[in-house]
């Protein structure tokens, strides 16, 4: 995805539920969780910059 804050802010104003709040990881992802109208919890992450702390373990 490539604007993760885009997408959730249009996800509240249109009423769906978030039951992960947007934050972001120091393993490279920000993220969100929504409950879609069945009920039907859905994940939505972007890609972020790996932190400097998760940097050291970085394979590849």
């Amino acid at each position: 995805m490539d604007n993760v804050d885009v997408v959730h802010e249009r996800f509240i104003n249109e009423g769906l539920e978030v039951v992960v709040p947007l934050e972001d990881h120091p393993w490279e992802d920000r993220r969100f969780g929504i409950k879609d109208p069945n009920g039907i919890t859905v994940y939505l992450y972007e890609d972020r910059d790996l932190s400097f702390e998760f940097s050291q373990y970085h394979v590849g």
